[in-house]
């Protein structure tokens, strides 16, 4: 009986605590909370062990005045991921 009281804590628990967990519509990049650095923008070469470049460009998307748009290159030089890039300032 005691090693079984654990277990069904611990299944009650997570049961509980699934419904909790959801992907959000509501976008946390608000324009108060998103920040801009003109000096972001740039090429950035990975070190060992990683591999790769990325690179950042200023005003690409929608809201251009703070937004970056960034793209992953793999170690071939492949393009691999690109898209829009907001900083937001969790606090001072």
């Amino acid at each position: 009986m005691r090693k079984t009281l654990p277990a069904i804590s611990c299944l009650l628990l997570c049961v509980l605590a699934i419904p909790g967990c959801y992907e959000s519509l509501t976008n946390i990049a608000t324009p108060d909370k998103v920040v801009f650095y003109d000096d972001l923008a740039g090429k950035y070469q990975a070190v060992d062990p990683g591999t790769g470049r990325l690179t950042i460009e200023k005003g690409v998307g929608k809201g251009k005045d703070k937004t970056y748009g960034y793209k992953q290159y793999d170690e071939k030089d492949a393009l691999a991921n690109k898209g829009t890039l907001w900083i937001i300032k969790l606090d001072n």
